[in-house]
């Protein structure tokens, strides 16, 4: 995995000279796991599926506002909220 510009160009120049046909194979796997079928056949699963996978964020807290005291967050796995006091200055 590339970390900037030139990092991509050098993958892509030893992937295509390992494998000239590597983005050929890598374009043909898309859409071949089977997902989009079973969705399209059983539409009142898809809005569950779609919930949940948007729940199972990997970002932690999401930061919801602040009170005069507090700042509010709430944990996107388990949906709790989360209140840490500010600290005052005198």
């Amino acid at each position: 995995m590339s970390g900037n510009r030139q990092g991509g160009i050098q993958a892509r120049d030893k992937n295509l000279a390992n494998d000239p046909d590597y983005y050929v194979k890598l374009g043909a796997k898309g859409g071949k796991a089977g997902v989009k079928e079973y969705l399209a056949e059983h539409r009142e699963h898809a809005a569950t599926i779609g919930k949940k996978g948007g729940q199972l964020s990997k970002r932690g807290y999401k930061y919801l506002g602040a009170t005069r005291y507090s700042y509010l967050y709430r944990n996107n796995v388990t949906g709790a909220e989360l209140k840490i006091s500010k600290q005052t200055e005198e």
